[in-house]
């Protein structure tokens, strides 16, 4: 068969791992190579079982198969076997506080001496607390300064976070005292009277008032005068 391009193999491996609901995924590392990576961290295990391909040697600008009989040529088949490598998941610990990742015991490979974490089933690992330091050393010192400036940019993350909350607060804040100036100012308008205003149609209201009830006296008067007028 022919080439497969490094495009189409990340395409193919990509297709199989969705389809079987696995959370490996292939990619190009920017310089041409394979990068199989696991989300969850799992090992990543590749196999090649196909079995070897058989091939003729044929003679240099012919079609006739070289005879092995001759001894000018001997061909010899590929074994067929099953190659495997497996990439193990590595974890990272990152931590505020300077901790620092060693056995309870001392841990000997085949008779080598002291093994140390790097073995097939290490001890169990510990966290030290900052305060329990010692800056004595100099890869102390520089895994203090290391533990202080990841605390300084956590420090300064969660500020950010704060400022963020604390200016929506503020924004919330004064948007409802907005909302209740403005309910208070609408609902003054509603029930408070305009007092001069008012004033004045009360004066007009009771000049009129008065008027009126000067009209009726003087018509009553006119009246009662043409009766006495009639009488005499």
């Amino acid at each position: 068969s022919g080439n497969t391009s490094l495009t189409d193999t990340i395409s193919s491996i990509n297709t199989a791992m969705a389809a079987a609901g696995n959370d490996i995924f292939a990619s190009d590392d920017g310089t041409g190579k394979l990068l199989l990576r696991s989300v969850s961290g799992a090992n990543i295990v590749v196999n090649d079982g196909a079995t070897g391909g058989l091939f003729t040697a044929v003679k240099d600008g012919a079609g006739a198969a070289v005879n092995a009989a001759s001894n000018v040529f001997t061909a010899t088949a590929k074994t067929a076997s099953n190659d495997s490598c497996q990439v193990t998941g590595v974890i990272k610990f990152t931590s505020s506080e300077i901790f620092s990742v060693h056995t309870a015991s001392s841990i000997t490979d085949a008779g080598a001496g002291n093994a140390g974490l790097f073995v097939t089933s290490p001890g169990a690992a510990s966290i030290n607390k900052l305060s329990n330091g010692d800056i004595l050393t100099i890869r102390n010192a520089q895994d203090f300064l290391g533990v202080i400036d990841a605390s300084l940019k956590r420090i300064d993350a969660e500020r950010g976070d704060l400022g963020a909350t604390i200016n929506r607060m503020e924004y919330t804040i004064n948007n409802l005292s907005n909302v209740v100036m403005n309910s208070k100012a609408a609902k003054s308008r509603i029930y408070d009277s305009d007092i001069a205003k008012e004033t004045s149609n009360l004066t007009k209201s009771q000049i009129l008032q008065q008027a009126a009830q000067a009209m009726l006296a003087q018509a009553n008067s006119t009246a009662q005068n043409i009766l006495s007028l009639l009488r005499n």
